[in-house]
């Protein structure tokens, strides 16, 4: 079966040496059979190097230059030249081994480690918050019902035409016990990834918002976290987590 390909062929498939890349998982095929070669990829692909830059872009809501540029030897990758491509095709015709998913990854020029893309992410992110936002359905419904009968009373006696509510005063109390102060910056060590991380301008999408000042507002207003990824290089947000602070729906997919 090496038959397929020849020795010059081979000997291309050195050529991931010209790539001077940290993080780079070099196959190589010199003194190896065509099968040889075809399986030492195929091991890679199923191992989990199956991440390609499509997914992780829109993981994170990147451009895919940036990915490239900046991400490619910050995650274990493996490259797939044009000869090894070759191989895969023709081996995977003859053995009939391989799933149609993992067929299609070979296509591509690279792959990087599922698993260590999004030990990346966690380990370069950070998380702004300034505060968080309380409603009455966060409290004792006994208490919240304590309180709004005393009140009752202390509004019927109180010469103030400005009735106090149950929100004010819970703000009141808030305001005293509490010094608002900027946004705090910290890692997170017990936070799950969520399914996709979301731009500002995914969110506008989402939430059928014109303008981003709209949506600034929201996580302002209920004190969403922002997500800081890739070492502070841009601001995403977890949509389930904006939807959940703000009992907000989606109109969109």
């Amino acid at each position: 079966m090496s038959s397929f390909v020849n020795e010059k062929e081979k000997g291309l498939l050195k050529d991931t040496g010209q790539y001077n890349e940290d993080n780079l998982v070099k196959i190589i095929g010199e003194g190896l059979s065509g099968e040889d070669i075809y399986y030492s990829y195929i091991t890679a692909i199923e191992d989990g190097f199956n991440l390609t830059i499509e997914e992780g872009c829109k993981y994170i809501a990147c451009s895919y230059s940036y990915f490239r540029s900046r991400l490619v030897d910050k995650i274990p990758h493996i490259r797939i030249n044009t000869t090894a491509r070759k191989l895969i095709y023709l081996y995977s015709k003859i053995n009939k081994d391989i799933s149609e998913d993992t067929l299609a990854l070979s296509n591509k020029r690279i792959l990087f480690r599922r698993d260590a893309f999004f030990q990346y992410i966690k380990a370069t992110m950070k998380v702004k918050q300034q505060y968080k936002v309380f409603t009455l359905n966060d409290f004792d419904r006994k208490t919240i019902e304590a309180i709004q009968a005393n009140l009752h009373i202390y509004n019927s006696q109180s010469d103030n035409s400005k009735k106090l509510s149950t929100t004010d005063l819970l703000s009141n109390i808030a305001q005293s016990l509490y010094e608002v102060s900027d946004p705090v910056e910290y890692v997170d060590n017990d936070y799950n990834l969520p399914e996709k991380f979301y731009s500002m301008k995914e969110l506008k999408e989402i939430l059928n918002l014109k303008y981003d000042v709209e949506v600034y507002r929201l996580v302002e207003k209920y004190g969403t976290r922002k997500y800081l990824l890739c070492n502070g290089d841009f601001v995403r947000y977890d949509l389930q987590e904006l939807l959940c602070d703000s009992n907000l729906t989606c109109c969109a997919s």
